[in-house]
């Protein structure tokens, strides 16, 4: 029986950490170092570092970074980000992180297949940015939500699954940084359809959430401005759930 995760997800643009809105209006809130240290201090599970504007402005992946933050974290780390060739994995892995989620270039089939053959499922993960698109149907998006994946939610989840994927991120396009909840119902579809570890994202409002996410059999359960933000103004203050609080969720 696997330990249920809590997960920071800090999301890097321009080598800062920002919050989003529904993957809009990055918002700076600190250092990226600096604020995996207060993690570090706070015991989190695992980091999860997406890097928004790898895509966003046609950057190359910044391994001098990620080097940096490797160095620096007591917990596994995941990154996302412009990961589009096993080169780039093999590289990821040399600056000594644990895990890689690739999404943009998750529907490439024979590209997931074989970092997955490569690597093995406990290396390899993917996002699933979930949205509705002008029909109004739940559908799985990539490119940050801009790009429609051609396929149902459900067999696109199958499909990861098959090519070998050690784990799914599920993350609600619209309640990104709302702190409106996580989208349960979604979340219990998807389990009800793989055997794959799922991890939730998107929308958390406070630690019950998180709670009430692994409750309902995720793997684990990540948030950004549930973990930077407190108080009703917002004020960026670094926060996570203590001991007592994670023993209970085993």
């Amino acid at each position: 029986m696997y330990r249920p995760r809590i997960i920071p997800l800090l999301l890097l643009h321009n080598n800062g950490l920002v919050i989003t809105k529904k993957f809009s209006n990055p918002h700076y809130i600190g250092d990226p170092v600096n604020i995996l240290k207060i993690f570090n201090e706070k015991f989190a599970d695992e980091i999860f570092i997406a890097d928004i504007s790898c895509r966003q402005l046609k950057k190359e992946i910044n391994y001098s970074l990620l080097s940096e933050m490797a160095s620096e974290a007591f917990m596994p780390v995941t990154y996302s980000g412009g990961i589009q060739r096993i080169s780039d994995i093999e590289r990821i892995i040399a600056c000594g992180i644990e895990k890689v989620c690739i999404n943009s270039d998750a529907a490439n089939k024979s590209f997931l297949k074989e970092a997955c053959q490569i690597f093995g499922s406990s290396t390899i993960a993917s996002v699933v940015d979930v949205g509705k698109n002008w029909l109004g149907k739940i559908r799985p998006f990539s490119h940050q939500g801009k790009k429609q994946i051609d396929s149902s939610l459900i067999d696109y989840v199958k499909y990861l699954e098959d090519c070998g994927v050690g784990e799914i991120v599920i993350q609600d396009i619209q309640r990104d940084g709302m702190r409106s909840g996580y989208n349960l119902p979604l979340l219990k579809e998807v389990l009800q359809q793989v055997n794959t570890p799922v991890i939730v994202a998107g929308g958390a409002k406070d630690y019950n959430d998180l709670k009430s996410a692994i409750l309902e059999g995720a793997a684990g359960a990540a948030a950004g401005s549930l973990f930077a933000y407190s108080g009703a103004m917002n004020a960026v203050l670094i926060n996570f759930p203590d001991e007592r609080f994670r023993k209970n969720l085993i």
